[in-house]
């Protein structure tokens, strides 16, 4: 069994999750059958000690050695390479989304570890103001779809580790008021004030 850890929170200087996830890799490494990998940003793709694989990630301005990922298709990549039976992401964020696309192209389970069935995508849209007629609509569509189709437009959005999908007004339509509905149901159950 090979169990891969992915997190962002691995730094020279940091903490918590950093000690957790070395204790872990100690005893994981006394049970017998059991190999384990730790994945996390550093300043280039390499296995810089036993157990350990820094992915490419510049490094955050005045974050004390801390580097953020900004390729998740490489990242996912470097986590496929290892070929886990099972991987753990410690942190929500764009390396949980890596780790998804990672079990998904290897059939294994990923595990939250930090909030499990926790789901949020970032998503980006082109809208008008109301009342534009539909025919500029549809043209402003089919336009914004033909230029998310260049191979160079496309390669360096999914460079970035997007998901380039262009939709229609009503999927877009459908996908917002799906988005209003889930975050009303948070918002409510949070019991955050309305500003």
């Amino acid at each position: 069994m090979h169990i891969v850890d992915t997190t962002l929170f691995f730094a020279p200087a940091s903490g918590g999750v950093k000690r957790y996830l070395l204790a872990k890799h100690q005893f994981l490494a006394s049970q017998r059958g059991i190999k384990h990998t730790i994945v996390v940003p550093g300043p280039a793709t390499r296995a810089p000690s036993p157990g350990v694989v820094t992915v490419a990630s510049p490094p955050i301005p005045g974050g004390h050695g801390y580097r953020l990922p900004l390729n998740m298709r490489h990242w996912s990549g470097v986590i496929c390479d290892l070929k886990p039976d099972l991987i753990e992401a410690g942190d929500p964020y764009h390396l949980a989304w890596a780790a998804l696309q990672a079990a998904r192209r290897l059939d294994v389970p990923p595990v939250a570890a930090t909030v499990p069935d926790y789901e949020v995508r970032s998503w980006l849209g082109i809208a008008t103001s109301k009342g534009v007629p539909a025919p500029v609509v549809e043209k402003l569509n089919r336009e914004v779809r033909a230029v998310l189709e260049l191979p160079e437009v496309r390669g360096k959005l999914e460079a970035m580790g997007n998901e380039v999908r262009g939709t229609s007004p009503e999927e877009m339509r459908t996908m917002i008021a799906s988005e209003i509905a889930r975050w009303k149901q948070v918002i409510g159950a949070a019991k955050i004030p309305q500003q």
